[in-house]
């Protein structure tokens, strides 16, 4: 993560020791940067831009202790959410995570930094900056739901097939899904179908994903692997070769850069599980190398006992899982004073859910200071070349603003005069010469109040 000064860390990650591709590699450091002597490694990658802020283990017993020893981490930027990792192996590393749209009341914050948990009741606090600055409640409830449509089916079919040589060989048993995409189909030729069966209770989708667990196998760069809808349907997992199977829709519904780190990769696929929803019910997907990059991307089958594919399909404000082994349990909605949030828990194997176990996490909003009010916004997030600043309407007068860095070095942006109503403010940000790393937003106002922004710049 990011060096800390003041116990003389001054290397982002890995730094960039070698020419060849290192662990947590940082880009902008010449070749020969080394990573700080007690930098240890990373147990779980969260991805640029995502802002992991406030974490907690979750100890309580709530749910049958199926969220018990996760760890769970606010993401401020992009995600808003609640993201729940799952520790464990001989290193104690993050061997699994669940994203927060999986599960209900997880997503749909205003820009999280920080979380609590009440142990004895096992709900959660979770404190926003953006908005109101409000302390949302997550109510715990573990009343079990007779009603939910949990769909626990497995992947209907799925297969990888093999070009030229083996382009008659069925591979529809492995335990294991390729990708591969060379210049002109040989040998090497790798591309991968699956296909879901969508009952007569999915309808209204508004969501869905598709999530494969895999990485590249073969090194750390990241391999740009492609979705494409399948509209014919009638190939079998036991049969369908290279030679004989279906062409794909074009476009690509969508990509997903998938590196070295075994994890679940997600696909946007809304649009077409939207058609074939109201089709014959059944989402197809090829998934193909459209770059020739001449490396391999491997991915779990349904025949893998774990960390299965799945499709996650939000329709009629639940989420339904399809695939990903027999054991779900549902986060069912219940009344609450204010809108909850909805999703439902995706049970994987570590997490060990017992089967249709239901639980929620409901959404109220615990307390809001009457002296909050809306926070300014900074974009882009990294900042680069320049920085923008959108001040809310509450922000009149005159205001001095400035960057300060980790030691204290002060830089002056200037002092505007904001009007009522909102305002926004441009600033080149590269006359300062300013290296990458963490600063902080320094905005005075003439009544003496100073507030301090966190930012990022690359």
């Amino acid at each position: 993560g990011h060096p800390n000064p003041l116990r003389g860390e001054y290397v982002m990650n890995g730094g960039n020791p070698g020419s060849s591709i290192d662990p947590a590699q940082v880009d902008a450091y010449p070749v020969g940067t080394l990573p700080d002597a007690n930098w240890r490694g990373y147990a779980f990658d969260f991805q640029n831009n995502a802002s992991p802020n406030g974490v907690i283990e979750y100890k309580s017993n709530t749910f049958n202790g199926v969220l018990k020893g996760k760890i769970l981490v606010v993401r401020y930027s992009q995600h808003d959410d609640i993201i729940t990792l799952t520790p464990g192996g001989s290193a104690n590393d993050i061997i699994g995570s669940t994203e927060g749209i999986s599960i209900r009341g997880f997503s749909g914050f205003i820009d999280p930094l920080d979380l609590t948990e009440d142990v004895s009741k096992g709900n959660i606090y979770v404190s926003e900056y953006g908005g109101n600055g409000k302390i949302v409640l997550l109510r715990a409830d573990t009343t079990t739901s007779n009603n939910s449509n949990t769909d626990s089916i497995n992947v209907l079919a799925d297969a990888v097939v093999r070009g030229k040589t083996y382009g008659n060989v069925n591979y529809g048993s492995d335990t294991s899904l390729a990708v591969k995409g060379t210049s002109a189909v040989g040998d090497l030729t790798r591309l991968s179908y699956l296909k879901f069966p969508l009952n007569n209770s999915i309808s209204n989708v508004t969501y869905a994903k598709l999530r494969l667990y895999g990485r590249n196998t073969e090194d750390a760069t990241t391999i740009n692997v492609s979705v494409f809808g399948v509209n014919d349907d009638s190939w079998i997992e036991n049969r369908i070769t290279y030679n004989n199977a279906p062409a794909g829709s074009s476009p690509a519904l969508s990509s997903a850069g998938i590196n070295g780190v075994a994890k679940y990769y997600e696909f946007d696929v809304t649009n077409f599980v939207q058609a074939q929803s109201t089709g014959d019910k059944i989402a197809g997907f090829l998934l193909k190398d459209i770059a020739n990059s001449s490396k391999k991307a491997g991915f779990n089958s349904k025949e893998n006992p774990q960390n299965k594919p799945q499709l996650v399909i939000v329709a009629n404000n639940d989420t339904i899982i399809l695939g990903g082994g027999s054991s779900t349990a549902a986060l069912t909605a219940a009344p609450s004073p204010t809108p909850t949030r909805a999703a439902r828990f995706s049970s994987s194997p570590s997490l060990s859910l017992p089967e249709m176990y239901s639980a929620l996490f409901s959404m109220q909003e615990a307390h809001e200071s009457k002296h909050n009010f809306e926070k300014p916004k900074l974009y882009p997030v990294p900042a680069h070349n320049k920085l923008n600043i959108e001040f809310p309407g509450k922000y009149q007068g005159i205001f001095t603003i400035e960057i300060v860095d980790l030691v204290g070095r002060t830089y002056k942006i200037g002092s505007p005069r904001l009007k009522p109503g909102g305002s926004n403010m441009e600033v080149n940000i590269s006359k300062l010469s300013l290296n990458p790393g963490v600063y902080f937003l320094r905005i005075r106002s003439d009544a003496g109040k100073t507030e301090m922004i966190k930012m990022i710049i690359e």
